[in-house]
């Protein structure tokens, strides 16, 4: 069998995302079996060195501790590691060569590159990244390159700290003299609306003035009656500019009204009550979000439908508290559901909490008979990235320090009483107590200062040890219990649903559809598109209602024009032209037919502001933020697999360069080889092929 070298090795771990110590294994078990195909791991280990040196050598990937929020609604700060290069134009320009390489940039340098910047926060961690996107039409998740990254709130006072060092290079982009390889950049900023009202200092969908980009107040789109709601028939909607951004700012800034409260007078002021913290140098260059878009306007007509088939259900029931009781039961559910999530959450931690006790119980246990070299190796055991850092390297002076020269960024903390700094390590606290302390939300007092000596360490551990178990018996048993009533939830629920609720349900699982419970029950982008496909499918449930007609016919429009908007390619005229057709038709309908509802945001965006992108730059597919999306799922997949790094410096990095490795592997291997012969399964024959070619096909046989 013939060896595999370095790189074919490489791709295989990126592939399948194996760690380094699976991989080992893996290499192990072929060894033992006499199939010694892996290369020594050295060898691999230089290959990935080689494959991602520019992020260091051009990106120059750091990453440093900075107080941030950790949670936007009790806005407790802590110190948070966070990822930044340090070189973004080179990393920019590295991505463009490779790009190159693969002759997915324009020879011709008249050119046009486009940048689209973008970030959003997906699970625990807020990502900011870019694209560079050339003349390709298939882009993935792995064209997505992140520049900036930390663990806690994505409020706009964390995203202005963490992009203020990248503001000059960003203006320094968009220049006019700035080129790639001679080719000209044009700046995009994407993402979701969230992001972009946190980059350009607005208040949010929710405030007086729901919209960045437009002059139009939440109470006009909330009385819109039966009247269109399109550029033509709405004429005192005004586009905004950067310069009005600033100037309605400034407006705010000077107001008085309310103690210089600048989120409580934004109101008066288009509720911009920041300036921008992205310099992007013109709105028009905005993307909009049209995934979010879809998925808005798709629940938006979903609920209609499901709202009709309580109303329905709940006349023929004949007990008017049927939909109350309804509501009340979905409103705990969803509490529920929240509070199950924090707890498991909690679970982990304590999990986390108990290995880093019987980390210290190992290290003492050395410690006590004077054998250091051995807590080296537990570390280096414990963490396979570990650095020997001697010129850092200095002992406390707690009970013992069992601290190694190979630790990184280990915590020091003042005692209160005696004033002396200790590792929080030596002194056995948790992360969770050193979180706790360094947000002054807990005094510090030593071992020493409470009489401890060397010999009571191991009983200490031992203690702790004890607490965390009923810890987590504790919350393990919260945790059985919050379940067991979401079960009990849900089974009301269904128990409570009509028979029209019971069979759009039904619907919706026949066709492989399911509402996101811990997501505000909305559907993913996949789910949505299907919707679209099969909607008459889906209305069924209400055919011959009076509202079935209606909700069939937005959705046919919509979906007419959702292909168009996500279409990695440049638009004809024509189709640009049925864009804008198809979204003022919308604009006109849904009031028409739902005059009581409020128009929504999202509603808004697509009637005035996608036409209007489309037409300026012929495409808004190429820029959607389907791929930005698609990236927290890969990123949440590299932090599983990095859950034993407990190392926040060495797993944040650790995680760039998985995502980077991956999107450099060749993914094919993965993909199962075709062997059916089409040509004999149209002639009702079943033909395998060897080596490519059907042995009862003269000609070369096309494949499934």
């Amino acid at each position: 069998m013939r060896p595999l070298s370095p790189k074919q090795a490489l791709n295989v771990k990126s592939v399948l995302r194996m760690s380094g110590n699976q991989f080992t294994r893996l290499r192990t078990m072929f060894y033992n079996m006499d199939y010694r195909i892996f290369p020594s791991e050295s060898a691999v280990r230089q290959e990935e060195a080689k494959l991602t040196s520019y992020l260091d050598d051009l990106a120059g990937v750091e990453v440093l501790y900075e107080t941030l929020i950790l949670s936007g609604k009790s806005r407790q700060h802590g110190l948070v590691a966070v990822l930044r290069c340090k070189n973004l134009v080179g990393y920019i320009q590295s991505i463009f060569e490779d790009l190159k390489l693969k002759g997915m940039i324009d020879s011709d340098h008249e050119s046009v590159i486009s940048l689209l910047f973008s970030g959003d926060k997906g699970g625990e961690h807020m990502k900011f990244h870019f694209e560079v996107i050339g003349n390709q039409s298939i882009v993935s998740v792995y064209d997505v390159h992140i520049f900036a990254m930390y663990k806690g709130s994505d409020c706009a006072e964390n995203m202005e700290k963490v992009l203020a060092p990248f503001l000059t290079v960003l203006r320094e982009i968009q220049s006019d003299g700035f080129r790639l390889d001679g080719h000209r950049v044009k700046v995009f900023l994407g993402g979701d609306f969230c992001f972009l009202d946190g980059c350009l200092g607005h208040q949010g969908s929710s405030s007086t003035f729901p919209s960045v980009k437009w002059d139009v107040r939440r109470d006009h789109l909330q009385q819109h009656g039966t009247k269109p709601h399109t550029p033509n028939d709405c004429p005192g909607i005004r586009r905004r500019t950067m310069e009005d951004l600033e100037d309605l700012y400034c407006e705010n800034l000077a107001e008085d009204r309310q103690g210089f409260d600048t989120r409580s007078t934004g109101k008066f002021h288009g509720n911009f009550y920041n300036r921008a913290i992205f310099p992007i140098l013109s709105l028009d260059n905005i993307v909009p979000p049209v995934l979010h878009i879809m998925l808005g306007i798709v629940l938006k007509l979903f609920n209609l439908l499901l709202s009709r088939c309580r109303e329905i259900d709940q006349q023929q029931v004949d007990n008017p508290t049927h939909q109350a009781a309804l509501e009340t039961n979905e409103t705990e559910w969803a509490r529920k559901r929240e509070e199950l999530f924090e707890l498991e959450t909690r679970l982990q931690g304590l999990g986390c909490a108990h290995v880093d006790l019987y980390n210290c119980q190992e290290r003492i246990e050395q410690v006590l008979v004077g054998n250091y070299a051995e807590i080296d190796k537990i570390v280096r055991d414990s963490d396979n990235g570990a650095k020997r850092a001697t010129a850092n390297f200095e002992r406390c002076t707690g009970v013992k320090c069992f601290v190694s020269e190979w630790d990184e960024n280990v915590s020091w903390f003042l005692c209160e009483e005696c004033e002396m700094w200790k590792h929080g390590l030596c002194e056995l606290l948790t992360q969770s107590r050193q979180e706790r302390i360094g947000q002054d939300l807990e005094p510090f007092r030593c071992l020493t200062c409470q009489g401890f000596h060397s010999d009571d360490l191991l009983t200490l551990v031992e203690n702790q040890k004890q607490e965390l178990r009923k810890e987590r018996e504790t919350v393990g048993a919260a945790v059985l219990e919050t379940k067991t009533a979401c079960s009990k939830f849900q089974e009301t629920a269904n128990k409570s649903m009509g028979n029209l609720e019971v069979k759009l349900n039904d619907i919706l699982r026949s066709i492989k559809v399911d509402r996101q419970a811990f997501h505000g029950d909305i559907f993913v982008g996949n789910h949505c598109k299907i919707i679209l496909a099969k909607h008459e499918y889906v209305c069924s449930v209400l055919e011959g209602d009076e509202i079935y007609d209606k909700i069939v016919h937005l959705l046919r429009v919509f979906g007419e024009i959702q292909p168009l908007l996500f279409t990695k390619k440049f638009l004809s005229e024509a189709e640009i032209s049925r864009v804008q057709a198809k979204c003022w038709e919308f604009g006109t309908l849904f009031p028409r037919y739902f005059p009581n509802e409020s128009i929504t945001r999202k509603i808004h965006e697509l009637v005035f502001d996608v036409p209007e992108f489309c037409s300026a730059h012929k495409t808004i597919g190429r820029y959607a933020e389907e791929e930005g999306e698609s990236l927290h799922n890969s990123v949440n997949q590299e932090l599983r697999r990095l859950a034993c790094v407990r190392n926040d410096i060495h797993k944040l990095k650790l995680v760039l360069k998985g995502q980077e490795l991956r999107g450099k592997a060749d993914r094919s291997l993965a993909v199962p080889t075709p062997r059916l012969c089409l040509t004999c399964k149209g002639q009702g024959k079943r033909s395998f092929l060897k080596k490519g070619n059907c042995p009862n096909c003269p000609q070369e046989s096309p494949v499934q």
